[in-house]
């Protein structure tokens, strides 16, 4: 993924404490990988599923998988087409909890 440093260079000229990208797995997640050591924000974090449900083009799924906390799963079960994009996420997770704070 190529990213034009111009559009992390205005964000990081802002000095956010905390950063929300939505552009899709694994789009948002490897922006914020590659931007970090410029827009330095405290917190990153990709929301573009969170999105699409606060504004009504996606449902919430059923009330016992918000209960358990996999609505996650649910959507994965309605789209299989973004199992093959979202099994980098547990890596990408453990690579940020690796990183020095």
């Amino acid at each position: 993924m190529q990213i034009d440093v111009r559009l992390p260079r205005e964000v990081a000229a802002t000095e956010p404490d905390i950063l929300l990208v939505a552009m899709g797995i694994p789009r948002q997640e490897k922006f914020i990988k590659k931007t970090q050591d410029i827009i330095k924000a405290s917190v990153a974090m990709g929301v573009g599923g969170s999105l699409d449900v606060f504004s009504g083009k996606a449902k919430r799924a059923p009330k016992i998988f918000q209960k358990i906390k996999l609505e996650w799963l649910w959507r994965l079960l309605l789209n299989p087409s973004k199992i093959s994009k979202a099994k980098f996420l547990p890596k990408f997770v453990m690579l940020v909890l690796k990183e020095k704070k």
